[in-house]
């Protein structure tokens, strides 16, 4: 995945570790499934289906969503789904087995300065949408329960976190869309959404896009965005970096203004043991990747393999204006 982590320093001891398994077939409640449901018509376009948190009767939805791991009270380290609400007010730690459904640690929330856990959540699967290849690529997730806080204070509370949807967004102004948020399988449903509905749009501007969830989903985003012939923009402020990079280069024309910021780095998987830089030029994992900046771009395929040697999957680096220039992301 061309993805940044969630951007949270998780160092938190997981106290009371338990382990919870749900029947096989256990239904989640509606509150979970709702948090992850794709919106139709243009409510598609500006509502992420990557989850969020109802508690206390109050809807909160996640900004970005990812894999992290967490300490555990033994010194130990646990594997987490994580959630971080808009504007870094806070977040949700959900430790669990993905294969097996069942809860590794505490649920912690951390919203507003509060912090509250549930040490005994109930964990369900939660059937997804296929994604733009028909395949439920990712992890859907919820949990349900009682959250604990200071004061023996009870709150209940339905969380969801569905890693392969994304969290994209798109603000349509006149002839342009503007998008943020990580890209994934929604992202895809959106693009079409504007082909299919918006025909007035022509340019995308990029304003703060982090990465992709699933290269490959990505790869057929930026097929329908070149196909579709619209123009890529990024403005003095935008920020985009990993899978944000590899659609922005599909734009049929594209203007980056003097001071965006654009950040490469190699796919990768952060526990994997193998550095993609290292596989030779021919090698399978590549093909994808290959194929596509092939088409995007006439030195795309260089320009690919220069991103695996800029920076390794856990780090990131910055483009300078000359490099910008060099590798002819502006059509301009």
């Amino acid at each position: 995945m061309r993805t940044r982590a969630p951007g949270v320093l998780l160092s938190i001891a997981l106290i009371g570790s338990v382990a919870i398994a749900l029947p096989p077939g256990s239904a989640p409640p509606d509150e979970v499934v709702s948090l992850v449901k794709i919106a139709t018509g243009d409510d598609l376009l500006v509502t992420p289906a990557s989850g969020g948190i109802v508690i206390g009767g109050e809807r909160h939805l996640f900004e970005t969503v990812g894999f992290d791991t967490v300490e555990t009270d033994d010194d130990g380290e646990t594997p987490a789904l994580i959630g971080v609400f808009a504007n870094e007010s806070g977040f949700v730690v959900l430790p669990v087995d993905d294969k097996k459904v069942r809860l590794l640690g505490v649920v912690m929330l951390i919203l507003d300065g509060d912090e509250l856990i549930d040490q005994h959540a109930s964990v369900y699967e939660i059937e997804r949408l296929p994604d733009a290849r028909g395949m439920q690529d990712g992890v859907g997730l919820g949990a349900a329960g009682v959250l604990l806080g200071e004061g023996d204070r009870e709150i209940s509370y339905a969380l969801a976190i569905d890693i392969g949807a994304g969290t994209s967004t798109f603000r349509i102004e006149g002839d342009t869309a503007y998008l943020n948020g990580d890209l994934g399988s929604i992202t895809y449903r959106q693009v079409r959404h504007l082909i299919e509905n918006h025909p007035e749009v022509v340019r995308i501007v990029f304003e703060r896009v982090p990465g992709s969830v699933n290269d490959e989903v990505n790869v057929l985003t930026g097929r329908l965005v070149r196909n579709a012939g619209y123009a890529t923009e990024l403005l003095p402020q935008s920020v985009i970096s990993s899978g944000g990079v590899d659609l922005f280069l599909a734009g049929e024309e594209r203007v980056v203004a003097d001071g965006a910021r654009i950040g490469v780095h190699s796919w990768g998987d952060p526990g994997g043991d193998t550095e993609p830089a290292d596989l030779p030029r021919d090698h399978p994992a590549h093909a994808h990747h290959v194929s596509y900046f092939s088409e995007i771009m006439p030195n795309g395929v260089e320009f690919y393999f220069y991103t695996l040697r800029a920076a390794a999957f856990e780090d990131i680096h910055w483009m300078a204006p000359g490099e910008i220039s060099h590798w002819g992301l502006a059509t301009d």
